[in-house]
């Protein structure tokens, strides 16, 4: 074989590899892609009361998953404690739809901070599933949990569809109190 057909093998494999590896680690900062059980076709559902486990010594159980939905995209839950990922799904999306999916987090009763945005483009990728996990950040100003609190907002960008609306409490899920010790 020549040197140049061993070159453009390997360079086609380094890009099979590289498209798989980028597949495979997800989305990019502030989330995680990956995908939700669900038997039997029914979005959000899994076997024994949602598959979670029940109370603990600690007396945390998380919250039962009650989706919301915006047109593709969907949320699973109404209300977060300080250490729990927002699941995201996005599924069906329009042949021409394209933005950003926005999660606004509160500043106060009337504003708020673009906390993470979402890029979707159904000519690339019409279906997916992203998990936010809110932390305390020093770069982005978010120095305590209590920066964290409060009602936020999920802002569908470049679509007419409304928004979403989620909580997150005080609480803080056992074991991650580390996680959100004052950064600033």
């Amino acid at each position: 074989m020549s040197r140049g057909a061993i070159l453009a093998i390997a360079v086609a494999v380094a890009v099979v590899a590289g498209a798989v590896a980028a597949a495979v680690v997800g989305q990019g900062l502030g989330g995680t892609a990956g995908t939700e059980p669900g038997p039997g076709g029914s979005p959000g559902e899994r076997p024994g009361g949602d598959g979670e486990k029940g109370p603990g010594q600690d007396g945390y159980a998380p919250q039962e998953r009650v989706w919301q939905r915006s047109g593709p995209f969907e949320i699973d839950r109404e209300e977060y404690v300080l250490g729990e990922k927002i699941f995201v799904r996005i599924s069906e999306l329009g042949p021409s739809e394209k933005g950003q999916i926005a999660f606004m987090r509160p500043l106060n009763q009337t504003h708020y901070s673009v906390y993470i945005t979402i890029p979707f483009d159904a000519q690339n990728k019409p279906e997916f599933n992203y998990y936010v996990d809110p932390q305390v950040s020093r770069t982005k100003g978010i120095c305590t949990a209590d920066d964290l609190v409060g009602e936020w907002a999920v802002v569908f960008r470049g679509t007419d569809h409304p928004s979403l609306k989620f909580e997150i409490t005080d609480r803080v899920l056992p074991g991650s109190e580390e996680h959100f010790a004052p950064v600033c």
